[in-house]
């Protein structure tokens, strides 16, 4: 019979183990994404793929998933520096995102094209707005004793989770509905393509997963 310091210590075994195979399925990924743009490269859009995916993976899920107590990479960092970290990451991570999105802008308009008409685009519009939003409530959740006095700072919490999971989620949307677009699908199967969307996928969902119950943690305090 197992006493329960073993079966303790299989649970955080296990969930090591996953950490590291979440982050090994980042890195196929992002290779993955980032190959294609490199091997066809056409400037500036091949940049426009690099640097908006460089945007979500790894900066904008690493800055998700660093709270997270499994978190191989970040265990050994305090609640206070994690805060820290968080915003360097999602600040470079919304940095590229941008910087990619702007790209695209302006090669459309000197192209004289159409702007924001696909789900990808628009998706990816709508990620960056609500990501900039999170970044911008995010110094007033660091500092929510200041603003207390207008707004209680599990509302200010609650805010900047929603949404920075909201401009995450759309992000990742906006990617898998990336891999589908004419210039991707020229240069990738569809096999490839469904295996890499599944992967994304499951990436997304398990990078939520602790963030999920922070939210449900944040309602359930306002409830009381």
């Amino acid at each position: 019979m197992v006493d329960d310091t073993s079966l303790d210590t299989v649970i955080r075994t296990t969930k090591r183990i996953f950490n590291t195979v979440f982050h090994q399925c980042i890195a196929v990924v992002f290779v993955y994404v980032i190959c294609v743009p490199i091997e066809s490269y056409s400037n500036p859009f091949s940049w426009h793929v690099i640097l908006s995916t460089l945007g979500i993976l790894p900066f904008a899920i690493e800055a998700l998933i660093l709270f997270s107590n499994d978190n191989v990479w970040s265990q050994e960092i305090s609640r206070k520096q994690k805060y820290w970290v968080h915003g360097i990451l999602i600040s470079i991570g919304c940095f590229f995102i941008i910087t990619g999105i702007s790209i695209e802008i302006n090669r459309k308009n000197q192209r004289d094209l159409s702007h924001f008409i696909s789900a990808h685009a628009i998706t990816g519009l709508t990620a960056m707005i609500f990501l900039i939003c999170a970044l911008i409530c995010g110094p007033m959740v660091f500092y929510a004793t200041i603003f207390s006095k207008w707004i209680p700072p599990v509302w200010l919490k609650l805010i900047h989770n929603v949404l920075g999971q909201l401009g995450y989620i759309l992000a990742i949307i906006c990617l898998c509905l990336g891999y589908y677009t004419n210039w991707f699908s020229r240069h990738t199967s569809k096999s490839s393509k469904l295996s890499i969307t599944i992967a994304t996928v499951l990436i997304m969902l398990w990078s939520l997963f602790n963030a999920w119950k922070s939210i449900v943690n944040q309602i359930k305090s306002i409830l009381r």
